[in-house]
């Protein structure tokens, strides 16, 4: 775990607490990274929309469901980080266009569990495709592929809760491979 930044400066909120001021890297770090995610999120959101016409929050569904194969909404929520109210109507949606199936979660009358459908699949593949190469080519052309595995190897640092959705926790996996080596 890192150590304190000594050197920046601190004001002290109303309890006399001190906290740092936004000249603390750490505050810079956190407002950048934030930045650039909601930045990718938009251009992202905007291929997958225009290619597609498949919702970001949709393709974070069937990422999640493609790895894991059947979750509870429960989970599946936890998993996309959306809000339980925003991915029912996501998955219905979805169910409606045939991508996912919905069924009784057995004992539990009140749970339901969804799972990826065969034409779901397929779609995501092609979704996938596309929405790779248009990372591929955001990111190559400003960064050089050990640069990406530095970045990799660093942002899986800092994870903002153990609960990492699990097919983040995969891909994370997936390229811990020494620099230069991403395809």
């Amino acid at each position: 775990m890192g150590e304190p930044y000594e050197g920046h400066t601190l004001s002290y909120d109303h309890s006399m607490t001190p906290v740092p001021t936004p000249a603390c890297p750490y505050v810079v770090a956190w407002h950048f990274l934030r930045h650039v995610g909601e930045q990718l999120d938009q251009v992202a959101a905007a291929d997958l929309k225009s290619s597609h016409l498949l919702h970001a929050s949709d393709y974070l569904i069937l990422l999640a469901l493609r790895t894991a194969g059947t979750m509870r909404m429960g989970e599946l929520a936890e998993a996309t980080l959306l809000l339980p109210s925003r991915l029912t109507g996501r998955v219905t949606e979805l169910e409606a266009q045939g991508h996912v199936t919905r069924e009784s979660a057995g004992a539990d009358a009140r749970g339901v569990q969804v799972a990826i459908s065969p034409l779901g699949l397929s779609f995501l593949a092609t979704a996938e495709a596309t929405h790779s190469k248009h990372v591929m080519e955001l990111l190559a052309a400003r960064l050089t592929k050990p640069e990406v595995t530095q970045l990799i190897e660093l942002i899986t640092k800092i994870p903002a809760s153990p609960g990492l959705p699990m097919y983040l926790r995969m891909l994370g996996q997936d390229y811990h491979q020494p620099a230069g080596e991403i395809p």
